[in-house]
């Protein structure tokens, strides 16, 4: 018997189930990290039963383990030991891991990750990070966002008295999380922003016909476009099947970027112009897969990928 290692500290990777779920391997089985009781240097035993698995018959694992939501996932000890277990769990099967933990995480860093992408001769909507009112002095409003992508709070009243003109609860493809939601920002907001929260990122607005958010899975890429959404953060809008074909040098760019970080899925958001360029504007190396009952082949994509670890023809 073969296995595939899955998992995630805040779900249940419930789309990429489904997709294992809709069809017959026999011959291998899926072990979610919330079931793993124990774990030496020769087997993983499983909870609630006598079964105990050998490390060398994991052949392939997807755990997404987002950097970002460490901080608050270490709250306690008990919490900080659970998140240092998902990353041993990550560490020990870096080597048949879909996405290279030892490299992937970096890409949640919203700078580095649009940064690196130009390096590859993909356009990025232009950004700043500010620290002191005095540099919050802009021209014309700005698309102000998180540096990081979101967090999760136990006791969300600290959060409330402090950032309750920004956050909010809201929902990303497969996630529910607090977040800063992409917004418009003046002078004044900017200013008042920055003495609240210490620190700003801000980017340039790209004036956009559409708002794409684009799966790389190994070779396959997937494009869905945001549906229409009275607020500035499009991330809560609907996907919607589209038939736009992405730039030769978008495509290229990122998927050589991908192979040279060891990535075989990439999800990101695009907005293209008038004039029909592609301005990146997010990546996320861990992004969550869309609702498999309405768009089944991103995990479709991802479950064959896994699988080509034990089929390789």
């Amino acid at each position: 018997m073969d296995y595939f290692l899955i998992g995630c500290p805040y779900t249940k990777m419930k789309h990429l189930r489904r997709a294992f779920e809709t069809n017959s391997y026999p011959d291998i089985s899926i072990i979610n990290i919330e079931n793993i009781g124990k774990i030496d240097k020769k087997f993983i035993y499983l909870k609630n039963t006598n079964i105990k698995v050998k490390l060398s018959d994991i052949k392939s694992c997807h755990i997404r383990y987002p950097y970002d939501l460490i901080p608050p996932l270490t709250a306690t000890f008990k919490r900080r030991e659970e998140t240092e277990f998902i990353k041993t769990i990550c560490l020990l099967f870096d080597e048949v891991s879909v996405n290279s933990f030892t490299a992937s995480w970096v890409f949640r860093n919203r700078a580095f990750s649009l940064l690196t992408a130009e390096k590859y001769d993909c356009k990025i909507a232009d950004f700043e990070i500010i620290k002191e009112d005095k540099y919050s002095k802009i021209k014309s409003l700005k698309a102000i966002k998180a540096l990081g992508n979101c967090f999760v709070s136990e006791d969300l009243k600290p959060t409330k008295t402090l950032f309750s003109k920004y956050i909010e609860i809201a929902q990303d493809g497969e996630d529910v999380a607090v977040i800063f939601p992409a917004s418009k920002f003046d002078n004044k907001m900017l200013s008042e922003y920055i003495k609240v929260n210490g620190i700003a990122f801000i980017q340039n607005i790209v004036n956009s016909i559409n708002e794409y958010r684009t799966y790389i899975i190994g070779k396959n890429i997937f494009i869905y476009k945001r549906g229409k959404h009275d607020s500035f953060d499009k991330s809560p809008a609907e996907y919607i099947k589209s038939d736009y074909k992405c730039s030769e040098t978008t495509e290229v760019g990122l998927k050589n970027m991908m192979s040279d970080y060891n990535l075989n899925y990439l999800c990101f958001d695009m907005i293209v112009n008038s004039d029909g360029s592609e301005f990146i504007i997010d990546i996320n190396p861990f992004g969550g897969l869309p609702n498999f009952e309405v768009f089944p082949e991103p995990s479709m994509a991802l479950f064959n990928l896994m699988l080509k670890s034990v089929y390789s023809d």
